[in-house]
């Protein structure tokens, strides 16, 4: 459902100029920091309507950038503590996680 989406994004966004469309594999991304500002409403336009038709998709808002993330109880915050209990490392004291992120969408891993 992600792949799809993110096709369908690509096309309907080929003609915006300075918008960028990223498959994260368990999210997409669609950025319009580069965009004219007169289009930002058309990308986002876009994005809802494509959306209306994935009932299991929901989109977030981060600082000019739309995401598009299945509607499940998951957030970045959990893949790090994901990540950490997979590695073996969620009850060692000896070992902090650093996290980079400059986005409203990683909140929840500086969390």
């Amino acid at each position: 459902m992600i792949n799809e989406v993110f096709r369908i994004l690509v096309e309907v966004t080929k003609n915006i100029k300075g918008a960028k469309v990223e498959n994260h594999k368990f999210c997409v991304s669609v950025h319009y920091r580069n965009v004219d500002e007169n289009s930002w409403p058309i990308v986002a336009q876009f994005v809802y309507d494509i959306l209306k038709d994935y009932s299991r998709l929901r989109i977030t808002h981060g600082r000019k950038v739309l995401e598009i993330r299945p509607v499940i109880d998951w957030d970045k915050g959990k893949a790090v503590e994901f990540l950490l209990e997979s590695l073996g490392f969620s009850c060692n004291l000896d070992v902090l996680p650093i996290y980079v992120g400059d986005d409203t969408t990683d909140e929840d891993a500086f969390k």
